[in-house]
C-alpha cells in the first residue's frame, strides 16, 4: 500500500505540478492517463471485494488500504495538495478515535 501511495504522489506532481497549492487550476493542464484510473480502481475494487470476503482479521488491514488509497487518489483529483503521504497521515490522525474535530 505505501508502494501504492508512493506512486500517487509521484502521480500527483506529474499532473499538478511541483506544487501544487501554489499552481491556480486553469495552469494544469495534465490529463491523468485512462489506463492509471483504471488501475486505480480495479485496485479498490479487489481490496473491496477482500472485505466483503476477507477473514475478520485481515478485513481492517484491508479496509485501511483501501481508505488510504481512496484519500490518496481524492488528493491526486482535488490538485491542490503538495505532499500526498502527508496530507494523508494528518487525515488519518484526524480520524484516530478520541480525537476532536475542527471548528
Amino acid at each position: 500500500m505505501n508502494d501504492f501511495i508512493g506512486l500517487l504522489g509521484r502521480l500527483n506532481v506529474e499532473v499538478n505540478g511541483a506544487v501544487p497549492s501554489e499552481t491556480a487550476s486553469s495552469d494544469k493542464h495534465a490529463d491523468i492517463p485512462r489506463d492509471i484510473a483504471y488501475a486505480v480502481v480495479l485496485v479498490l475494487q479487489e481490496l473491496r471485494t477482500r472485505i466483503d470476503s476477507g477473514a475478520p482479521d485481515e478485513t481492517g488491514d484491508f479496509f485501511e488500504a483501501a481508505w488510504s488509497i481512496e484519500m490518496a487518489w481524492s488528493q491526486v483529483l482535488a490538485g491542490d495538495i503538495d505532499d500526498v503521504a502527508e496530507n494523508l497521515e494528518q487525515e488519518r490522525a484526524a480520524r484516530r478515535p478520541g480525537r476532536r474535530a475542527s471548528p
